[in-house]
């Protein structure tokens, strides 16, 4: 299986890790998007990213000092809800090399990520990138030849996979709070979700069916092949 992930806008640059990181398969893409953003203004970074002159200061300084900048494999790198139940510190070597080769993080400025790839302070929503990564990201999943693509990603970032061209069948995740998705549940259970499959080492669609992890249920009812749909009380 293959697992698709979004990234995290808050990330931890601080934490030193030892272990060591690899190179992000399209790493050339990256660095040519950052150079591109690093000649924009604030104020053109704030109008491109619809975000506040605060966070435009931030970026801009950012992409200013990006080909310097520190790097942190992606996986330890992300912060937030989505990561908030991931903590590959904890991680076996079993676990982290299991997360390796079935986990990938889909990312606005590097495309398509391992959780070991090397990668810097950034922010780029893959709705601003997503026409510039459709050509690569489809041909990179089949590269992978899994035999079956889980997504327990936002739509955001699915979008650039034409998942009619994969050669795995895609199941979708879904996580609802009573009868509706709450969407910072669901964005948490994502995660959670992605640590239960590498800490578990799962390899079958089927075992997902056992996630009960923060008191979600498999509801068989609402779902189908394509669709696993999960749920717990208000």
């Amino acid at each position: 299986m293959l697992i698709l992930l979004a990234p995290s806008k808050t990330m931890d640059f601080e934490t030193p890790v030892t272990i060591k990181s690899t190179e992000p398969r399209f790493l050339k893409q990256a660095n040519s998007l950052a150079a591109s953003l690093a000649k924009l203004s604030e104020s053109e970074l704030a109008k491109l990213m619809k975000i506040s002159p605060k966070l435009a200061t931030e970026n801009y300084e950012r992409y200013q000092s990006f080909p310097k900048a520190t790097s942190k494999p992606a996986l330890f790198a992300y912060q937030g809800d989505v990561y908030r139940d991931i903590h590959p510190q904890n991680y076996t070597d079993s676990q982290l090399q299991f997360a390796q080769e079935h986990l990938r993080i889909l990312s606005g400025l590097y495309g398509i990520l391992r959780p070991l790839d090397a990668i810097k302070p950034y922010r780029l929503e893959m709705s601003i990138q997503k026409n510039s990564w459709k050509p690569y990201l489809t041909e990179a999943i089949n590269a992978e030849n899994p035999n079956y693509i889980i997504g327990l990603s936002s739509k955001e970032y699915l979008s650039p996979i034409n998942f009619r061209q994969t050669k795995a069948p895609l199941i979708n995740c879904h996580f609802k709070t009573g009868d509706r998705i709450i969407p910072i549940f669901s964005k948490i259970a994502r995660g959670t979700m992605a640590n239960f499959i590498v800490t578990h080492q799962l390899t079958k669609p089927e075992e997902l069916k056992d996630f009960t992890d923060d008191g979600w249920k498999f509801e068989s009812k609402q779902s189908d092949d394509s669709n696993f749909v999960f749920v717990r009380k208000k």
